[in-house]
């Protein structure tokens, strides 16, 4: 299962590299959309029967990603006034990173940490299993 996180962020740094490079060959509208279009394509990646269709989805799904990364980033960039330019840009990936966290750690609040039970809750809980057992036999 950890491939999948792999994946998507091999794909992430890919779909940057790539993505960037189009945006200045066929501008940043087409990009966007073509980018935007690719990532709603990549809704159906649980829905794929093979593990390995699943990765190649995943992948897709992260060069989408990724590919929106720089290209909206320098639309917003050029859009703001130049003498706020660095702070508002500053304040937003700090804002967004922020947000991320909070939003995780909602997350884990409400549902929990996953995690896998010990060894020794795993002996504990059948000897409590046998104790209960015996006593109901005695």
């Amino acid at each position: 299962m950890a491939a999948l996180p792999a994946v998507a962020l091999t794909g992430t740094v890919l779909g940057s590299l790539v993505w960037g490079r189009a945006a200045d060959r066929i501008g940043r509208r087409a990009t966007i959309l073509i980018s935007a279009l690719l990532f709603l394509g990549t809704t159906v990646c649980e829905a794929m029967p093979t593990f390995g269709g699943t990765l190649v989805m995943y992948a897709l799904m992260g060069m989408a990603a990724g590919g929106m990364l720089p290209v909206v980033y320098a639309l917003m960039t050029e859009s703001l006034p130049p003498g706020r330019r660095a702070a508002i840009m500053v304040l937003q990936a700090g804002l967004t990173t922020t947000g991320g966290y909070m939003a995780a750690s909602g997350t884990v609040a409400a549902y929990g940490v996953p995690t896998r039970p010990s060894s020794t809750s795993v002996a504990r809980r059948r000897r409590s299993r046998a104790s209960a057992r015996s006593a109901t036999s005695a």
